[in-house]
């Protein structure tokens, strides 16, 4: 009897140390053309260590292991504006999301070439 109670106090004291993870998943497209964004930078910020990823051929992604919490997710990739989801809410079940990003566009006022001569040449080909 006291063995089978032992054992008992054991799993039951080793099943409640284990900390709940659940898992983050989604895609990340363009939002005009919804073509997948390849190599998309996905990062849950107040990790540590830090938890991310980059989406893959089709644009998805995949964070696994990650605790029961709330955290804001950011998402980068180059020529497109930062996404960023604040406050997303982990709980009982895993996150699905789909993301449309939006190009990034910089206007500049002018773009001046000038050029100067220096002489001759180098290769006698020319």
């Amino acid at each position: 009897m006291k063995t089978c109670l032992l054992l008992f106090t054991f799993f039951v004291t080793s099943a409640m140390g284990q900390i709940v993870t659940k898992t983050i998943r989604g895609t990340v497209t363009d939002q005009e053309t919804f073509q997948p964004l390849i190599g998309a930078k996905v990062v849950l910020l107040g990790t540590e260590p830090l938890i991310g990823g980059i989406t893959d051929y089709d644009g998805r992604f995949r964070l696994e292991n990650v605790p029961v919490g709330r955290y804001d997710l950011r998402i980068t990739f180059i020529g497109y504006e930062e996404y960023l989801q604040p406050n997303l809410d982990l709980g009982s079940k895993d996150i699905v999301l789909t993301v449309g990003m939006t190009e990034s566009v910089n206007m500049i006022n002018k773009v001046v070439v000038e050029s100067t001569k220096k002489g001759d040449t180098n290769n006698k080909m020319t």
